[in-house]
Protein backbone atom coordinates (compact mmCIF):
# COMPACT_ATOMS: atom_id res chain seq x y z
CA UNK A 1 0.00 0.00 0.00
CA UNK A 2 1.52 3.97 -0.95
CA UNK A 3 2.14 5.81 1.67
CA UNK A 4 -0.32 8.91 2.03
CA UNK A 5 1.51 12.04 0.82
CA UNK A 6 1.24 15.22 2.79
CA UNK A 7 2.66 17.95 0.34
CA UNK A 8 5.93 18.86 -1.14
CA UNK A 9 9.51 20.38 -0.35
CA UNK A 10 11.17 22.64 -2.65
CA UNK A 11 14.88 22.64 -3.12
CA UNK A 12 17.12 24.08 -5.70
CA UNK A 13 17.79 21.78 -8.46
CA UNK A 14 20.90 20.29 -8.27
CA UNK A 15 21.74 21.05 -4.52
CA UNK A 16 20.70 19.93 -1.42
CA UNK A 17 19.22 23.70 -0.32
CA UNK A 18 15.80 23.44 0.40
CA UNK A 19 13.32 26.28 1.17
CA UNK A 20 13.11 26.76 4.80
CA UNK A 21 12.32 29.69 7.12
CA UNK A 22 14.94 29.64 10.03
CA UNK A 23 15.37 25.97 11.09
CA UNK A 24 11.66 25.31 9.79
CA UNK A 25 11.29 23.15 6.03
CA UNK A 26 8.56 24.04 4.77
CA UNK A 27 6.04 22.56 3.53
CA UNK A 28 2.73 23.02 1.26
CA UNK A 29 -0.21 20.78 0.08
CA UNK A 30 -0.36 22.21 -3.34
CA UNK A 31 2.67 22.18 -5.83
CA UNK A 32 2.03 25.02 -7.95
CA UNK A 33 1.80 27.04 -5.37
CA UNK A 34 4.62 25.87 -4.05
CA UNK A 35 6.60 26.68 -6.72
CA UNK A 36 5.54 30.19 -7.24
CA UNK A 37 6.03 30.36 -3.31
CA UNK A 38 9.89 29.63 -3.34
CA UNK A 39 10.27 31.32 -6.69
CA UNK A 40 9.51 34.68 -5.59
CA UNK A 41 10.03 34.65 -1.81
CA UNK A 42 12.80 32.48 -1.33
CA UNK A 43 14.82 33.51 -4.45
CA UNK A 44 15.01 29.51 -5.57
CA UNK A 45 14.94 30.11 -9.74
CA UNK A 46 15.03 26.35 -10.82
CA UNK A 47 12.78 25.01 -7.96
CA UNK A 48 12.45 21.22 -7.88
CA UNK A 49 9.62 19.58 -5.49
CA UNK A 50 9.63 16.41 -3.83
CA UNK A 51 7.20 14.81 -2.07
CA UNK A 52 6.96 14.77 1.65
CA UNK A 53 5.80 11.47 2.93
CA UNK A 54 4.20 11.70 7.08
CA UNK A 55 6.54 8.79 8.01
CA UNK A 56 9.14 11.31 6.88
CA UNK A 57 8.03 14.04 8.72
CA UNK A 58 7.96 11.77 11.90
CA UNK A 59 11.27 10.80 11.02
CA UNK A 60 12.58 13.91 11.29
CA UNK A 61 10.66 15.29 14.28
CA UNK A 62 12.33 12.68 16.32
CA UNK A 63 15.66 13.82 15.15
CA UNK A 64 15.37 17.07 16.51
CA UNK A 65 13.77 18.50 13.35
CA UNK A 66 11.31 21.95 12.73
CA UNK A 67 8.89 21.76 9.75
CA UNK A 68 6.49 24.95 8.81
CA UNK A 69 3.05 22.78 6.99
CA UNK A 70 0.64 25.22 5.33
CA UNK A 71 -3.01 24.15 6.86
CA UNK A 72 -4.14 21.48 4.35
CA UNK A 73 -0.57 19.98 4.83
CA UNK A 74 -0.93 20.04 8.80
CA UNK A 75 -4.36 18.03 8.63
CA UNK A 76 -2.93 15.67 6.17
CA UNK A 77 -0.13 15.04 8.60
CA UNK A 78 -2.13 14.86 11.63
CA UNK A 79 -4.55 12.07 9.67
CA UNK A 80 -1.19 9.99 8.61
CA UNK A 81 -0.34 9.84 12.41
CA UNK A 82 -3.85 9.13 13.36
CA UNK A 83 -4.28 6.36 10.69
CA UNK A 84 -0.75 5.03 10.95
CA UNK A 85 0.94 5.63 13.83
CA UNK A 86 -1.25 5.70 16.96
CA UNK A 87 1.82 5.48 19.87
CA UNK A 88 2.70 8.94 18.45
CA UNK A 89 0.68 12.19 19.20
CA UNK A 90 1.09 15.48 16.77
CA UNK A 91 3.79 18.26 18.03
CA UNK A 92 2.76 19.46 21.38
CA UNK A 93 4.58 22.47 20.60
CA UNK A 94 2.12 24.42 18.07
CA UNK A 95 2.97 27.93 16.53
CA UNK A 96 0.97 29.50 14.23
CA UNK A 97 3.21 31.97 12.14
CA UNK A 98 2.81 34.49 9.69
CA UNK A 99 5.29 34.61 6.61
CA UNK A 100 6.63 37.28 4.23
CA UNK A 101 3.21 36.40 1.46
CA UNK A 102 0.30 36.38 4.45
CA UNK A 103 0.43 32.46 4.45
CA UNK A 104 -0.89 31.07 7.28
CA UNK A 105 1.55 27.79 8.51
CA UNK A 106 1.86 25.79 11.61
CA UNK A 107 5.17 25.44 13.08
CA UNK A 108 6.14 21.72 14.29
CA UNK A 109 8.55 20.13 16.50
CA UNK A 110 8.58 17.39 19.03
CA UNK A 111 10.07 17.40 22.75
CA UNK A 112 8.40 13.93 23.54
CA UNK A 113 6.45 11.76 21.10
CA UNK A 114 4.71 9.79 24.06
CA UNK A 115 1.38 10.52 23.76
CA UNK A 116 -1.87 9.79 21.65
CA UNK A 117 -3.41 11.71 19.50
CA UNK A 118 -7.43 12.45 19.91
CA UNK A 119 -9.28 12.84 16.30
CA UNK A 120 -10.41 15.87 16.92
CA UNK A 121 -7.38 17.88 16.82
CA UNK A 122 -7.87 17.09 12.78
CA UNK A 123 -10.25 19.55 12.94
CA UNK A 124 -8.00 22.24 14.68
CA UNK A 125 -8.76 25.89 13.55
CA UNK A 126 -5.76 28.30 12.81
CA UNK A 127 -5.83 31.04 15.44
CA UNK A 128 -3.97 34.06 15.40
CA UNK A 129 -1.18 35.15 17.86
CA UNK A 130 -1.68 37.65 20.47
CA UNK A 131 -0.20 40.68 18.43
CA UNK A 132 0.20 44.89 19.37
CA UNK A 133 -0.50 47.22 16.44
CA UNK A 134 1.41 50.47 16.43
CA UNK A 135 0.95 53.81 15.29
CA UNK A 136 3.75 55.73 13.77
CA UNK A 137 4.58 57.21 17.36
CA UNK A 138 4.45 54.45 19.38
CA UNK A 139 6.83 53.09 16.65
CA UNK A 140 9.38 55.56 17.04
CA UNK A 141 9.36 54.94 21.16
CA UNK A 142 9.60 50.93 20.05
CA UNK A 143 12.64 50.81 18.05
CA UNK A 144 14.09 53.59 19.89
CA UNK A 145 17.44 54.43 17.47
CA UNK A 146 17.01 51.43 15.73
CA UNK A 147 17.22 48.78 18.83
CA UNK A 148 15.83 46.31 16.46
CA UNK A 149 18.30 47.08 12.98
CA UNK A 150 15.45 47.14 10.77
CA UNK A 151 17.44 50.18 9.42
CA UNK A 152 20.74 47.90 8.98
CA UNK A 153 22.14 46.51 6.18
CA UNK A 154 22.53 42.56 5.95
CA UNK A 155 25.58 43.03 8.01
CA UNK A 156 23.88 44.74 10.63
CA UNK A 157 25.56 48.02 10.15
CA UNK A 158 23.80 51.48 10.10
CA UNK A 159 22.41 52.07 6.46
CA UNK A 160 20.65 55.65 7.63
CA UNK A 161 21.37 59.19 8.48
CA UNK A 162 18.59 60.15 9.94
CA UNK A 163 16.03 58.01 11.89
CA UNK A 164 12.67 59.84 11.91
CA UNK A 165 13.28 60.17 8.15
CA UNK A 166 13.42 56.57 7.97
CA UNK A 167 10.38 55.86 10.06
CA UNK A 168 8.51 58.65 7.81
CA UNK A 169 9.82 56.12 4.68
CA UNK A 170 8.39 53.31 6.62
CA UNK A 171 5.46 54.91 7.67
CA UNK A 172 4.75 56.29 3.75
CA UNK A 173 4.94 52.35 3.18
CA UNK A 174 2.48 50.82 5.94
CA UNK A 175 -0.11 52.48 7.93
CA UNK A 176 1.00 50.23 10.54
CA UNK A 177 3.22 48.06 12.33
CA UNK A 178 2.20 44.74 14.66
CA UNK A 179 4.48 42.93 16.59
CA UNK A 180 3.35 39.38 17.65
CA UNK A 181 3.85 37.18 20.61
CA UNK A 182 6.90 35.24 18.88
CA UNK A 183 8.59 38.26 18.64
CA UNK A 184 8.28 39.08 14.68
CA UNK A 185 7.94 42.44 13.19
CA UNK A 186 5.12 43.26 10.16
CA UNK A 187 4.05 46.41 8.40
CA UNK A 188 0.75 46.50 7.08
CA UNK A 189 -1.06 48.54 4.80
CA UNK A 190 -4.82 47.20 3.48
CA UNK A 191 -4.56 44.34 5.45
CA UNK A 192 -1.51 42.79 3.46
CA UNK A 193 1.56 42.17 5.46
CA UNK A 194 5.02 42.21 5.17
CA UNK A 195 7.56 40.81 7.43
CA UNK A 196 10.25 43.04 8.38
CA UNK A 197 12.18 40.43 11.18
CA UNK A 198 11.50 37.49 12.51
CA UNK A 199 14.01 37.49 14.94
CA UNK A 200 13.23 40.63 17.18
CA UNK A 201 14.00 39.60 20.87
CA UNK A 202 11.96 40.54 23.29
CA UNK A 203 9.98 42.87 20.67
CA UNK A 204 6.78 41.68 21.95
CA UNK A 205 7.30 42.88 25.82
CA UNK A 206 8.78 45.88 24.37
CA UNK A 207 5.36 46.43 22.25
CA UNK A 208 3.19 45.83 25.20
CA UNK A 209 5.53 48.46 27.37
CA UNK A 210 5.03 50.75 24.60
CA UNK A 211 1.37 50.28 24.11
CA UNK A 212 0.66 50.97 27.70
CA UNK A 213 1.82 54.64 27.65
Amino acid sequence: MAQPQIGYLALERGTINCACKGLNLIVMNNPVEMKTFVQKHFKIKHPELRKVYGSEVIDGLKLGGHYLLNEKAYKNFLTECIDNYPQLFPPNRLVVTEPVVNHMFFQVSWDSYKYNTPKELINTTITKLKEIKLNKEQFKDFNDDDQFQLFCDDEGFPNFNNFDEEVDKLFQKYDYVYVTENDCIYGERNAKREELSDRATQAYEIAQETAQK
